[in-house]
């Protein structure tokens, strides 16, 4: 079996385990990261809450002094309150009732201390007589924790402020940070670690009947499978083990199948070919080499792959390869090699994929001996019929003088002589009609074309009939279509097919009866359309297909007495498929028959099965 070429491999980020490490990673990273966060924010607002409580118990501890401050000097005010920074660190800020700072910790600034009754822990403290606030402090340049007091100074009111930097919680918290990335990172790398060694226990199984699979899909089914694992991977353990087994039968049963086919193709007397929609060979078997002459030059496996006009040099073969595929429709046509000089009937089909088409199959049958003993025939029956014209013509001649009145003869030789005469002009007939139609096979019609007036090749054989008409008590009803009323075309073909068709509509319709002869143009643009159609006993169904075989006849005793050799509609075909047109028969028993011709002008080229249906509808 031909190995298939293997499918790629996964890319990493395609593979199971690797998806599978990266959602587990993503599921311990976030579960690390939230509570990590959410205990790191819950610490730095206690630590926050623990510094302004601080401050308020410092503020409650201090207020009585700066009050007992407030009465004497102010600087003694100063004095405190830079004693408070310097031995508790924080930053102390008295404020009158205005927003003017009486007293700071710290040295003003060279433009002075700006108004404070604005600060939001100043204005809560003066509105509910204490307050809070954590903000960055412009004066400092620094984040800063305030816890205010309202103060009564013998009917004064003041405003007591106690300040921490932020730092101090940010120094405490970037421990508490450090630790925490410590352990998030302990817990990611053994959570990863812990997960990448699941994941590899889980897909392992899978990896292994992932390789076996691709093995497969490349043809080869030699690879076994790996031990079945434990768990949900033994259902598809089991599953692959099952579709090896049906897949190698199946391929058995195959190849089987394909040997059978070619060793058939390969015997077969006739030549076959499968092409592709390029008209590429995809199979041809030995007997189509020797059938095209080329088994010297081309051997099967070497033709694959190649044009089919580059390996049989036959631009007929070529044609209707195309020509199937194109019409996607069954083609029939016989060719002529040029390097073994055979003949070859060539019958073709599409080679149908859903919809589409997807090449074409085309047989090959040897006709060089059937063509052969056709040309022996034909040269036979035009000799044979020539040698008979003399003898006939003699019969014929000396009867008529006999039977003419100048010789009196009894009345039995004289009847005698009438039958002869009868027989020998109808042998004349009918060696006439042998010559007309071993012509037309051999050589066919002149094609000697040029403008056909339909009123006078009509009117030339209802003058050529009139006393079949006039004895028989006839009516002929002529139409031309002025459209129509000149035709390029065969001037003698076109003559023999009206006359003939004519006559044997007056001959088998009887006395009294209708005859209808209409020209008109046709469905299909530059063909034209003539109908012949009589009120006779019309033709059953039964004899339609055999009407134009030669010596056919439907009522043979009828035949014998209206006359005629059998050979008028045969030659009368022959006549219009060497001009290259088309001949039908409509009739039922009881109401007449029809028959209807299509010409085209000056060689034009065959309708389409639709056109011809309805150019034929009579």
């Amino acid at each position: 079996m031909p190995a298939n070429p293997s499918p790629p491999p996964l890319a990493w980020h395609e593979r199971l385990q690797w998806r599978m490490l990266g959602a587990h990673g993503l599921v311990i990273l976030l579960s690390a990261l939230v509570p990590a966060f959410t205990f790191y924010f819950s610490v730095e607002r206690w630590l926050e809450r623990t510094l302004l409580d601080e401050l308020e118990s410092m503020v409650a501890l201090v207020a009585p002094a700066v009050e007992e401050r407030l009465r004497g000097p102010e600087e003694s005010v100063s004095a405190l309150l830079e004693y408070i920074e310097r031995e508790a660190g924080l930053r102390a800020t008295v404020i009158d009732d205005d927003g003017s700072v009486i007293a700071d910790s710290r040295p003003a600034p060279p433009g002075g201390w700006a108004p404070h009754a604005t600060r939001p822990e100043v204005a809560s403290a003066l509105a509910r007589g204490e307050g809070r606030a954590v903000r960055y402090s412009e004066s400092v340049g620094e984040s800063m924790s305030y816890v205010t007091r309202l103060l009564d100074v013998g009917g004064e009111r003041f405003v007591l402020r106690l300040a921490k930097p932020r730092r101090s919680v940010a120094e405490q918290l970037s421990g508490l940070r450090w630790a925490f990335g410590v352990a998030l990172l302990l817990a990611l790398v053994l959570g990863v670690a812990m997960s990448w060694w699941w994941s590899r226990r889980l897909t392992a199984p899978l990896d292994a009947m992932h390789r076996v699979a691709r093995e497969w899909a490349a043809g080869r089914y030699d690879v076994p499978l790996p031990p079945p694992p434990a768990g949900e991977p033994s259902v598809l353990h089991q599953a692959l083990q099952a579709l090896r087994v049906q897949v190698g039968e199946q391929f058995a049963l195959l190849e089987d199948e394909t040997r059978l086919l070619l060793t058939i193709v390969g015997a077969m007397n006739e030549g076959l070919i499968v092409v592709d929609a390029t008209g590429r060979v995809i199979l041809i078997n030995p007997r189509a080499l020797e059938l095209l002459g080329v088994a010297q030059t081309w051997t099967s496996d070497a033709v694959e792959g190649r044009l089919l006009l580059e390996v049989t040099r036959l631009t007929k073969l070529s044609e209707l390869m195309e020509r199937t595929i194109r019409e996607a429709a069954p083609q029939r046509e016989d060719v002529q090699t040029t390097r073994s000089a055979r003949w070859l009937g060539v019958s073709s089909a599409p080679l149908r994929e859903g919809e589409g088409v997807r090449g074409a199959v085309l047989a090959l049958y040897d006709l060089t001996q059937v063509r052969q003993l056709e040309r022996v025939r034909q040269d036979f029956v035009a000799n044979v019929s020539h040698e008979l014209r003399t003898p006939i013509a003699a019969i014929a001649g000396w009867a008529e003088t006999l039977t003419g009145g100048g010789v009196d003869l009894p009345p039995f030789v004289h009847d005698k002589l009438v039958v002869m005469l009868s027989h020998a002009r109808r042998l004349g007939a009918l060696v006439d009609d042998l010559l007309v139609l071993a012509r037309l096979e051999s050589v066919g019609i002149e094609e000697a074309y040029v403008d056909v007036d339909w009123d006078e090749v009509i009117d030339e054989a209802l003058g050529a009939l009139a006393e079949v008409i006039d004895d028989k008590g006839m009516k002929v009803r002529v139409q031309v279509a002025p459209e129509v009323a000149t035709w390029h075309t065969e001037a003698r073909a076109v003559e023999y097919i009206v006359r003939n068709l004519l006559e044997n509509a007056l001959k088998y319709t009887p006395a009294g009866g209708n005859v209808w002869l209409d020209v008109g143009p046709a469905a299909v643009p530059a063909w034209v359309r003539l109908e012949v159609r009589d009120d006779g006993p019309g033709i059953a169904a039964k004899h339609l297909p055999r009407i134009f075989e030669r010596f056919y006849r439907v009522d043979k005793g009828r035949a014998r007495q209206v006359g005629g050799t059998g050979l008028g509609l045969s030659i009368v075909k022959h006549f219009v498929t060497a001009l290259h047109g088309k001949i039908e028969v409509q009739s039922e028993v009881g109401r007449g028959a029809a028959f209807v011709v299509l010409l085209p002008e000056a060689r034009g080229a065959l309708p389409s099965e639709d056109s011809e249906d309805n150019a034929t509808s009579p």
